[in-house]
Parts: C-alpha cells; sequence; structure tokens
C-alpha cells in the first residue's frame, strides 16, 4: 500500500488520519458514529470509501471496532453503497482475524443445515419494548442461520425463537424470560407475562440473567470483491501475507488441476446444493470467485473462461461465459436484497444506560 506514512502517534485512529493525509488523501473524520460507521471517509481506492479502525483487543481507550458483527456492519453499509472499504488494524495477527472475517462471515458451523451468526454487544427485545434475556446459568445463547432463510435463537440444543430472516425481530415470539419497565423497578417476566422477580436495575438483574445479543446477518456470501484489509507496521500500512490452506501439499498440481481445486473449495465454501435456485440470485459468481482467490494467493488469476471450463466442463466461446454458478448449487444464502435494518436486527426501542450484557 505503502512507503509513506506518519511516525509515532497516539491513537491508531490519529495515525490513519495522518497516513491518509501524507499520501494526499484529505478524509473526512465520523465523529458522531454508531455501530457499523465508518471512522473516517475517503482513502486511495475510494475518495469518498470507509475507513474502519479494527481492533479486537483493544481497551476502552480509543472508539474502534472490537467485534466480528461490527466489522460485518461495516462491510454491509460498503457493500450496499458501492463503497470500497479500508480496513486498518494495529497487528499482522488483527488484520488476519479481520481477513477471515470478511472471507467466510459465519462463526463456526453448529449444525449441517445452519451457520451461527456473530453479534454486536446490544440488546435484543420484543414487540411491546421488552428486553430478551437468558438465566446465567443456562448455556449462552445464539443466534443461527439456515440456507432456507430462517433464523433462530438456540441456547444448547434448544431453540428460543425463529422466524423467516426477512422479517423484523421484534415480531419473533421469544420462549425465554424478558425485562420490563414495572412501575419504578424492573421486572422480569416469564414468555406468559407472569412476574419472576422485581429489581432496582439492570445492573441488580445482572446477577441472574444475561440479555441475547444483536444477530448481524451477512448480506454478501463473502467480502473479498471490495476492501483492504492493512496493519501498521512502523509509519507504514501492509497488507497481510496470502494464505492460501486449500491449496497446502499441492506442488505436484497442474495449473488445470490447482484451478480445479480452488473452484471446488470455493463452491464448498460458499455454495450449497439447490436444484430449484433463483437464477437471478447466483449472478456475479465468477467475480466473487475471482476476488477470492486474488485474496488467497500470489499464483496468477485464472481466465474467466478457465473458471468457466470447470465450471461447464466444456470450452465455450468467450461470448458464452456464464456469469453464474453451476445450475445444481446457489449461494449459501443470497440475501444482497436485504434491508439494512432487518440484517442488522435493528429495534426501534431504545436501550437501556446500564448494560447486562457482560456483567459476572
Amino acid at each position: 500500500m505503502t512507503q509513506l506514512g506518519v511516525q509515532g502517534s497516539g491513537s491508531l485512529r490519529e495515525f490513519v488520519s495522518g497516513w491518509l493525509a501524507e499520501t494526499g488523501i484529505h478524509a473526512d473524520s465520523v465523529d458522531d458514529r454508531s455501530y457499523g460507521d465508518s471512522h473516517l471517509r475517503g482513502h486511495p481506492h475510494d475518495e469518498t470509501g470507509p475507513v474502519v479502525v479494527v481492533a479486537p483487543d483493544a481497551d476502552n481507550s480509543e472508539t474502534v471496532v472490537e467485534t466480528a458483527g461490527e466489522l460485518i456492519m461495516a462491510a454491509n453499509r460498503a457493500g450496499q453503497t458501492g463503497s470500497h472499504l479500508l480496513v486498518v488494524t494495529p497487528s499482522q495477527e488483527a488484520a488476519r482475524w479481520a481477513r477471515d472475517i470478511l472471507e467466510v462471515p459465519y462463526a463456526n458451523r453448529r449444525a449441517p443445515d445452519r451457520h451461527q451468526l456473530y453479534s454486536i454487544p446490544t440488546y435484543v427485545y420484543t414487540s411491546a419494548g421488552d428486553i430478551v434475556v437468558t438465566k446465567r446459568d443456562a448455556p449462552s445463547p445464539y443466534w443461527t442461520v439456515s440456507g432456507d432463510g430462517r433464523r433462530a435463537l438456540y441456547s444448547g440444543g434448544q431453540c428460543l425463537a425463529a422466524g423467516p430472516i426477512t422479517a423484523p425481530i421484534t415480531s419473533y415470539s421469544f420462549e425465554t424470560p424478558r425485562v420490563t419497565t414495572h412501575g419504578d423497578s424492573l421486572a422480569v417476566t416469564d414468555p406468559d407475562g407472569d412476574i419472576r422477580e422485581t429489581n432496582r436495575s439492570l445492573a441488580d438483574c445482572a446477577d441472574e440473567y444475561q440479555a441475547v445479543r444483536r444477530p448481524i446477518v451477512p448480506r454478501l456470501p463473502l467480502f473479498c470483491a471490495k476492501e483492504t484489509i492493512a496493519y501498521r507496521d512502523g509509519s507504514s500500512l501492509v497488507e497481510p501475507i496470502r494464505s492460501q490452506s486449500w491449496a497446502e501439499n499441492s506442488t505436484r498440481l497442474s495449473w488445470e488441476e490447482h484451478c480445479e481445486r480452488a473452484v471446488n473449495t470455493f463452491l464448498e465454501t460458499y455454495t450449497i446444493p439447490d436444484d430449484t435456485r433463483d437464477s437471478s440470485e447466483t449472478g456475479r459468481f465468477i467475480e466473487y470467485f475471482l476476488a477470492w482467490y486474488d485474496k488467497q494467493t500470489t499464483c496468477r488469476r485464472p481466465a474467466q473462461m478457465t473458471v468457466a471450463c470447470i465450471l461447464s466442463d466444456r470450452l465455450p466461446s468467450v461470448e458464452d461465459i456464464p456469469p453464474t454458478m453451476p445450475d445444481d448449487r446457489s449461494w449459501w444464502l443470497p440475501t444482497i436484497d436485504l434491508s439494512l435494518e432487518i440484517a442488522h436486527s435493528c429495534s426501534s426501542a431504545e436501550a437501556p444506560h446500564e448494560d447486562i450484557s457482560d456483567h459476572n
């Protein structure tokens, strides 16, 4: 990215602002930001594009992106506007963490038919504005999303709520306690409205209950097409070394075999078998594959025709190169038309100032 830069500065955000200025970019600072918003706007790849400072192990002295969920929110926002996202991190380790999140924007797989979603540390509400909670001694709650577009809340193996991904979370029925205002105090109620106990504050509730966090749905299967991830190294910003774990022990492969392995790895990671897919949702497959490949390896990228031949097992003319994936596959979760409000599980309810998510 650079041999320019600035020497030691206070915060990473201040360093990034100075680095951008030395590269001739006078980025606009975003001071009144919320979850998923950029810290700066304008960088060498996009004169008005978003810049986010990501530090998963940061202390509380600096406002940065600390969670995978918020990083995906930033990527969703950039993708919606067609902007190039610049992610700046303090270390190579943090840069690789961010790269891994944006390449596969789901948490570990809990079951063959669904993925766990990342979340952000803000509350989930019912339609009445109550805070959804679970017992602190119960298994930690987590959200999943399935290939058929179903979002669900689990605690261990128990499903506590579920509904279509296109519906607001506030419309779901939660089989779990919730915290609600009851006169001058807060009441913990059962799903049927019976009061379990009352407390003076959220902090008092936190001894026995933990809040359910807002799940974040990625709107794209991967975010490699228009993003750059870099870390600070002295006075420079550097992109992390690429890795291609899928190609390990493949030094004896021919170029054609190497390309075929890459295509098959991509298909297995980002698509599922689907004989009834909507063809309008499978476009840009080769574009996404090539963007992913460029982030994976320093090898020369395959030509589009090479990828098309692997997909179709025949040699089409240049005009016939298909923009879509094989006929029996579809994206794992095609949600590009999902609104940001739905994808980010937004609620009109305002969060109280006290927090019960992380009390021990």
